[in-house]
């Protein structure tokens, strides 16, 4: 496999590369193994047929068109086989793969593709049962396309503090979502400004009784597939134009006494009957807790993932510009490549070593949440499912902003050691915000 990875074109760089101590083809091999990179190559190949999923650097788009042609991109991939379920199941380094593949051509496109396709049918499949199997199949065809509604303006992290309540009416068999305050308006879900047609909502179950049974997630439409006109007692919209991912449209969404039938309550780690009664496999509440955590986790674990392909974008531009830009030199003597100085190998080579130590991290945590989405399904050992879910709660509650902060620094100090370039549209780095 190593012979068959294409070597560079030739230029000002071979000097660096013949000098390597090691065989990049062999570390390649190492790092990703030979079915993810044949993998790779027929992704790329089959990418390359699109042109209109490459980047748009030589002009400026308004937030419409941004939107536009983002939204146009996420089912030009859902034709791409290679990208579809069935082709990703049997390694789970595959969906890590295509991301990476996704991501180098645009990020915004990725991550919108990865909630409507990955995150919003993951979360139906890990925490539904079969009376969602019709949903999660529209949703992989993308028939109707979801967000992820967890985060309100007032809570984050700290999910058991949400507020948004779902309470059942027996008289009707139905839940009555309703947003107490300003605060519980869930916020920041992508593709819910535009695009959504429905929600993964979490909110406080009540039960006839008064009693809350904390965080329950809900299946909720949002919009009129047809008009994509909001229903009577929603109130959803655009978070508005940010610095940077604009063709994602993340958005807020509030309810006022908006009711949806009792069968819309993702029911794996918790039920309600007819009559009211909340009924759970967990007999501890802090295990069903910990399982439906994992759920929640996913994420948490794509950003992670996703840290190291902006951390090996940024440095690839950076270490690269280091090595053909030349500044100062001995007296009449030829100029040296910046890269040569001490000052500058400080700057950008521990970064270099974090993207790597990402890259391993990433994909062995995308891979241990996809398992759990796997297990989940099957529902075998609860109690371990339990466990697995808190431990990747809290791994990926570390992992996301630590990954965030020190990319956040790598991409700063990438685009400042190309001094003047990199302030270039050319080089995407506001795609990295």
């Amino acid at each position: 496999m190593a012979n068959s990875l294409q070597d560079f074109r030739s230029g000002p760089l071979d000097r660096y590369r013949e000098k390597a101590s090691f065989d990049w083809k062999k570390m390649r091999v190492f790092l990703d193994t030979e079915d993810i990179i044949e993998y790779q190559n027929k992704l790329h190949e089959e990418l390359k047929k699109h042109p209109i999923l490459l980047p748009e650097t030589s002009k400026s788009l308004t937030l419409d068109e941004e939107r536009r042609i983002s939204s146009h991109k996420i089912y030009v991939l859902r034709t791409i086989s290679l990208l579809s379920l069935p082709a990703q199941l049997d390694n789970l380094r595959k969906p890590v793969a295509s991301l990476t593949a996704l991501f180098q051509l645009d990020p915004a496109t990725t991550i919108k593709y990865s909630i409507a396709s990955g995150m919003f049918p993951s979360v139906l499949q890990s925490l539904g049962t079969e009376r969602h199997a019709d949903d999660f199949d529209k949703a992989m065809r993308l028939e109707i396309l979801g967000a992820y509604c967890l985060t309100e303006i007032g809570h984050g992290s700290n999910a058991k503090c949400m507020q948004t309540t779902a309470t059942y009416d027996k008289k009707t068999k139905e839940f009555i979502l309703n947003t107490p305050n300003f605060e519980a308006a869930k916020c920041w879900a992508g593709l819910l400004g535009q695009l959504a047609t429905h929600a993964v909502v979490y909110a406080q179950l009540i039960t006839p009784d008064g009693v809350n049974h904390s965080l329950h997630p809900f299946l909720v439409s949002v919009r009129d597939p047809k008009t994509l006109q909001p229903y009577p007692g929603i109130i959803v919209g655009d978070m508005g134009e940010k610095i940077g991912l604009n063709g994602i449209d993340n958005g807020f969404l509030m309810f006022k006494n908006y009711r949806i039938p009792r069968t819309c309550l993702l029911n794996k780690t918790g039920d309600v009957s007819e009559d009211g009664l909340y009924v759970t496999p967990y007999r501890d509440p802090n295990k069903r807790y910990g399982a439906s955590l994992g759920a929640l986790s996913v994420g948490r674990v794509f950003i992670t993932s996703m840290g190291a392909n902006y951390a090996a974008h940024a440095l690839t531009i950076a270490i690269r510009y280091a090595g053909v830009r030349k500044q100062f030199g001995p007296e009449n003597g030829e100029e040296v490549p910046i890269l040569e100085y001490q000052s500058h190998q400080h700057r950008l080579i521990p970064y270099l070593s974090v993207a790597y130590l990402l890259k391993i991290f990433g994909t062995y945590l995308m891979g241990a949440q996809y398992q759990f989405s796997i297990d989940m399904m099957t529902g075998n050992n609860k109690d371990l499912l339990a466990d697995l879910g808190l431990e990747l709660h809290a791994i990926s509650s570390a992992s996301k902003p630590v990954s965030g902060w020190v990319v956040r620094d790598a991409v700063q100090e990438c685009r400042e050691a190309c001094a003047g370039h990199g302030y270039l549209k050319g080089i995407r780095s506001e795609s990295y915000y």
